[in-house]
Order: structure tokens, then C-alpha cells, then sequence
């Protein structure tokens, strides 16, 4: 995988022939299908919800223009405050807990390679069936778990003398469980890491064993300096897939929503920041507002996924460079 970080050199193409009018022609050719595309079903999109940010619109009536209304309303909404400390609470630890398993995980299995840890190939294939099944069904499934009167999870406190607890109603925990939840659909993380890993080359490790180094030396002198280009990406993915969370407590907080927004639930306390934006816009209607909320959270990772970028470009070790 580190050979799709390395940095383009066109060695193979004189200057002359990538200025050329028949080399763009060429490329935007390629293009075409995806820029049409982009344009027909994307960008179009884009610039309808940018423009109906500043409205007043709910589909019954045509669009009021009402300026930054939209946006004043936003800071000043509790709900959405609450919901907004929700989501970098999740992405925060989530992202943290599921980078660290992920790369653990993906160490694990590459030293497997010299030690020969049995069960290993069979443990990497049903770490990655999660990510494979529905959403929706693989949140029912730990919904049940964390059911409090028949739930495998506390029928197993209850074995080692715990007190079964209420793992989706409660305020404290709720936020906990789902992040829990969520480390089983790191499979894709984990194998980009594994991949990356095996790209290594044998040699390098070979040294380090002549001059008596240990695992730390090896990770901090090998692994993590190659890997660096692999760690930034995956971190990128992570960030917004965590902070787009939707699908995962939206079933398996269903029924403890409030009477203020139909999902999530206790009091807010597992309302993130798509699934109020979804409320607002197909259940409550108010369609500028959500376009409002939706630029915001676009404004938010871009200049997060901006700092990814910048550590990318300055802070990572390229195999090409060597």
C-alpha cells in the first residue's frame, strides 16, 4: 500500500508532452464520465443546499430569502449545541479507540508471519465480516445485547457479580456503548495498516535484529516512519466516518428519543449531528435550516481533514524519497 503514497514523478513523460493540448485533451477525456457526474448529481446539489442555507423553506412554500438567519439560529439552538458536543465526544474517542485497535490489530497479524500465532488468518477474516453486514442489522444485534433484562451483556456482569446496567437508556452510558459497538467495523482500517505493513521491506527488520534492537526500536525507527503516509490517510477516513456517524445509534436508540426530535436518545444524550439534521430536514421539514447545519459540518471537516493534509505533506516519510 505505501506505493500508492508516494509522491508522483512522471519520470516517463517529457515536460513538453504533459504541456501538450493533446495530453489535456487526453486526460479530461478520462475525466469525463466522473466530471460529468459530478457535475449532473453533486455539484448541483451543492450549490441548491448552499443556496437554500440563506432561505426559509419547507417544501409547502417557495423559499424565503432570510439571509444569515439560518446560521444565527444555529449557535443560538440548545439542542444543537448539545448534539454538536455529542458528535466531537464520539469522534474523539471513537477515533482515538478504533485508530488504536486498528494498528494493534494489524500488528498482531503481520508478526504472525514470524511467530505463527495459530487461529490468526481465521481471526483476521471474522474481524472484517462485521463491516461487511447491514448497518441497520448489525445494530440490532448489539441493541440486543445491551438489552437490560435478557442481554448478553449483563448476563455476563451478573456471572462475575456486577450489577446490570441500563446501557442505552442511561445518560453516562449510552455514548460509551455505542463507541464500544462501533470498534467491530474496523476490519477496512486494520487490513490498509496490514497491507502496509507487509510493503515493508524484510531487510529493514533484518538490521535491526543484527544490532540488537527490540520491538519499540522497530516500531519507532521502522514501522511507524513508513507507515506514516498510511497512518494520516487512515486518520482522514476515520475523522469523517466517526463524525458522520448516523445508521449505528439511530437503531440502536430508537424508541428513547425525546418529544422535541424523534431519534436519539435519552434527553439528547445520543443525538449526533447527522441524526439531527436528518430530523430536521424530513421530519420536521425545514429544509434551510438542515442546508445550514450540513454547510457547517462541511466547514468542519474541511479544516480538519486540512490539518490531515498538512501533516501529510510535512510530517510523513515517503518509501520514494529514500
Amino acid at each position: 500500500m505505501v506505493f500508492l503514497f508516494r509522491k508522483p514523478t512522471n519520470k516517463f513523460m517529457l515536460p513538453k508532452e504533459r504541456n501538450s493540448i493533446k495530453h489535456k485533451v487526453t486526460v479530461l477525456l478520462f475525466l469525463s464520465p466522473w466530471l460529468v457526474g459530478f457535475c449532473a448529481f453533486i455539484l448541483v446539489a451543492l450549490l441548491n443546499s448552499f443556496r437554500l442555507s440563506f432561505t426559509a423553506y419547507n417544501l409547502f412554500k417557495p423559499p424565503k430569502f432570510i439571509g444569515l438567519s439560518n446560521y444565527k439560529a444555529l449557535f443560538k439552538d440548545e439542542i444543537f449545541i448539545q448534539v454538536l458536543g455529542n458528535t466531537i465526544f464520539y469522534t474523539f474517542f471513537a477515533f482515538i479507540l478504533n485508530f488504536t485497535v486498528a494498528f494493534l490489530l494489524s500488528l498482531f497479524i503481520f508478526d504472525h508471519k514470524r511467530n505463527k500465532y495459530p487461529g490468526v488468518m481465521i481471526f483476521k477474516t471474522l474481524y472484517f465480516i462485521p463491516y461487511i453486514i447491514p448497518f441497520v442489522a448489525y445494530a440490532i444485534v448489539w441493541k440486543f445485547m445491551y438489552n437490560p433484562q435478557f442481554g448478553i451483556v449483563n448476563y455476563f456482569i451478573s456471572i462475575f457479580g456486577g450489577t446490570p446496567q441500563t446501557w442505552l437508556t442511561s445518560k453516562s452510558l449510552v455514548k460509551p456503548s455505542i463507541i464500544f459497538a462501533n470498534i467491530l467495523l474496523m476490519g477496512p482500517q486494520m487490513i490498509i495498516f496490514y497491507s502496509g505493513l507487509q510493503d515493508i521491506p524484510e531487510s529493514l527488520f533484518d538490521s535491526l535484529k543484527i544490532d540488537g534492537a527490540n520491538w519499540f526500536h522497530r516500531l519507532k525507527d521502522v514501522i511507524v516512519p513508513i507507515l506514516s503516509p498510511i497512518m494520516i490517510f487512515n486518520g482522514i477516513l476515520l475523522f469523517i466516518y466517526s463524525f458522520q456517524v448516523f445508521a449505528l445509534p439511530l437503531v440502536m436508540t430508537e424508541g428513547n428519543s425525546s418529544t422535541t426530535t424523534s431519534c436519539g436518545g435519552p434527553a439528547h444524550s445520543s443525538t449526533f449531528y447527522l441524526m439531527y439534521l436528518y430530523d430536521t430536514a424530513f421530519t420536521r421539514l425545514d429544509l434551510g435550516f438542515a442546508s445550514a447545519m450540513a454547510w457547517v459540518m462541511f466547514i468542519i471537516l474541511l479544516i480538519c481533514s486540512s490539518v490531515f493534509l498538512y501533516l501529510q505533506k510535512h510530517k510523513t516519510f515517503y518509501m520514494g524519497d529514500c
